[in-house]
């Protein structure tokens, strides 16, 4: 299911928002951010979803947000620079 800024989902067993989407030849790239007050040793993630199959691709969970955002645009700007 694809998500929009904002949206609440369970990703790695931690409730974290969308902080961004990117879309990128019909794979959606989701940054993430843990809901503040949640109990989680993960401080964000990135969710890949191909949107024609509807299903996720990868996911990645990460330390803290700074380290997901670091990932996140690192591999959309390598994306982006492809096509």
């Amino acid at each position: 299911m694809r998500m929009n800024e904002g949206d609440i989902q369970r990703v790695v067993g931690t409730a974290m928002v969308v902080r961004e989407v990117r879309s990128i030849d019909n794979v959606d790239y989701e940054l993430y951010g843990a809901v503040r007050g949640e109990d989680s040793k993960y401080g964000g993630g990135i969710r890949v979803l191909d949107v024609d199959s509807d299903k996720v691709v990868m996911v990645v969970a990460c330390a803290t947000f700074a380290a997901a955002l670091a990932k996140f645009n690192d591999a959309t700007a390598i994306l982006t620079e492809a096509e």
